[in-house]
């Protein structure tokens, strides 16, 4: 008779992969990585909030900080996927303005949700943003961010907050200088100053004695 040996071969599984989408988010914005390959029973790392860790298909998280980060999957080997994290922004457009008392000037709030180092744009949140003078004796600010000069005095910062769909809270301020009306004193001064036989004429001078303001 002959003998046959049984033999058993292990084929090492390859490692899981993941990706994340969306791969590039602002601050406290979701992303949801998902697994494929490997075991199949993974085991995720590397996100912030809800979860530094979880288990399953797929993992959702956020960051409260920006930067490159890595999500970590483990299932029958380990590999990574990268998320970029963006930091949103808020300014206020001019930065600096100068009103005279009575006048007014418009700002604009402007929220960028990738920050200056992300590929989007500006948005105007005029509306939506929260207004406040540091000092309403010396300039006030409406709903719509226009300021009104009050009175003339030292430099009022005007504030604006804004709260982005994803829970960022967000604040920008900007510089506002009051200056006074301007004041123009005139003389007028006749020569000869005495009526004469009429037909009488005379020339009027008209003479700046004191000018203050621009």
């Amino acid at each position: 008779g002959s003998m046959s040996d049984n033999v058993t071969v292990n084929v090492a599984a390859s490692p899981p992969t993941c990706s994340a989408s969306p791969s590039s988010v602002s601050t406290r914005q979701n992303t949801t990585a998902t697994g494929n390959g490997g075991s199949g029973g993974y085991t995720w790392s590397g996100g912030e909030l809800p979860l530094a860790t979880g288990s399953g298909p797929t993992f959702t998280t956020n960051y409260t900080t920006d930067g490159s980060k890595t999500i970590t999957i483990t299932g029958g080997g380990s590999n990574t996927c990268p998320v970029t994290v963006y930091q949103p922004t808020l300014v206020i457009n001019p930065p600096s303005v100068s009103v005279q008392v009575g006048n007014t000037a418009p700002l604009v709030a402007l929220y960028d949700a990738d920050g200056p180092g992300g590929p989007s744009g500006n948005t105007a949140v005029i509306s939506s943003a929260t207004w406040s003078s540091d000092n309403s004796a010396i300039a006030t600010v409406n709903a719509s961010g226009v300021v009104t000069g009050v009175s003339a005095g030292p430099t009022v910062i005007i504030r604006a907050a804004y709260t982005d769909s994803f829970g960022n809270a967000l604040s920008a301020t900007a510089d506002i200088t009051v200056t006074a009306l301007p004041v123009l004193s005139i003389s007028l001064s006749a020569s000869p100053p005495s009526p004469g036989t009429a037909p009488f004429s005379t020339t009027l001078t008209a003479e700046i004695t004191s000018y203050t303001g621009n």
